[in-house]
């Protein structure tokens, strides 16, 4: 196993703590040999571990690559080489190590289940996948929850999900993921705003800012599967990027919207409406379509307080319900099964 040199001259191993955990499961998958297995992949160590598995899988196993909302950085094409490495933090030849994989596994796996939805999914997974499900939204009825809050006196907002500070990140992840300037700017209009955030390094930014004002809050490491009862009592959650222009959206993946669908779901599953930036186009034509909040454009963000008073909150309420109500999981659970029975 340890002379395995083509793969070691694709994967750049630093990015891997325990090569003994690769071998581990592909000892396991020739024990199980099971009929599937789903690699997911979450970050770019999985990546490797991805490809890794798909060259050592039992002959008879098929192999279904699973991307789901993250980043791909195959055939971006918004992005040259030198912002790509600045996004991620990586050299040339690691950068070019994982577009390697990325592409083999697009194109060498039995199967990809995504997603991502309009460009990319159109323009190269439709291309270069044996097999594509394209799936829509995923959560379980059972943890829907509503509560009856009918008006908007003391506007409680909530967001849930990743953030990061300007020092911290590259130039193109504080375009997408630096808020704090946004949040001063919902806090200073007295607008309650809560960060249920996944992080659990410090964020110097976001913690200056609980510690100025009342309005803020910082909250860590919040279960993903709790969310659902812990937001329950906002009235809106939040759904935003700093992508005010044309130019700014171009720099974001091709996928990029597909990954706000899944933080759209959890606050219609706590039952409350979304306020989300017009420049997140999907995001934003998804919430117009359903009634399920509000849009704002970015430059009006100064004005949330009074666009959210001239809604018809209890409207927007009764449109989430209904939306709750025709959430429909046997529907999902027939996509996916059928897509396993084309096999």
């Amino acid at each position: 196993y340890e002379n395995d040199t083509f793969f070691d001259k694709v994967v750049d191993w630093s990015f891997i703590n325990e090569k003994s955990r690769f071998w581990y499961m592909v000892d396991l998958l020739q024990k199980l040999q099971p009929e599937f297995v789903i690699c997911t992949k979450p970050n770019i160590p999985s990546t490797f571990y991805a490809y890794f598995l798909l060259q050592h899988k039992p002959v008879y196993t098929k192999f279904i690559f699973a991307p789901w909302g993250d980043i791909i950085t195959y055939k971006t094409s918004s992005l040259n080489d030198e912002e790509m490495m600045d996004s991620f933090k990586v050299n040339f030849q690691t950068l070019k190590s994982i577009q390697y994989c990325e592409q083999y596994l697009l194109q060498k796996s039995d199967a990809v289940l995504s997603s991502y939805r309009g460009y990319y999914r159109d323009n190269v997974l439709l291309k270069e996948t044996k097999k594509l499900l394209s799936t829509t939204f995923f959560i379980h009825p059972k943890n829907f929850v509503f509560s009856d809050n009918q008006s908007v006196d003391n506007i409680k907002i909530c967001y849930a999900g990743s953030i990061d500070c300007a020092e911290d990140g590259s130039q193109l992840w504080q375009l997408i993921m630096d808020h704090s300037h946004d949040y001063r700017i919902i806090a200073e209009q007295s607008v309650y705003l809560d960060v249920y955030t996944f992080n659990s390094a410090t964020l110097f930014c976001y913690e200056q800012l609980s510690q100025q004002s009342q309005y803020f809050s910082l909250y860590f490491n919040t279960p993903h599967w709790q969310l659902p009862q812990q937001l329950k009592g906002y009235h809106f959650g939040l759904v935003w990027s700093n992508i005010s222009d044309k130019k700014n959206r171009q720099k974001l993946f091709p996928g990029d919207h597909s990954t706000f669908l899944a933080k759209a779901l959890v606050y219609l599953a706590a039952g409350i409406p979304i306020i989300v930036c017009e420049g997140l186009v999907l995001m934003a034509n998804f919430v117009k379509e359903h009634g399920l909040g509000i849009v704002v454009k970015n430059e009006d963000l100064a004005k949330l307080s009074e666009l959210i008073k001239q809604e018809d909150y209890l409207l927007l309420k009764n449109k989430v319900k209904t939306f709750q109500q025709n959430y429909v999981q046997a529907q999902h659970e027939l996509e996916i099964s059928n897509f396993f029975k084309t096999f």
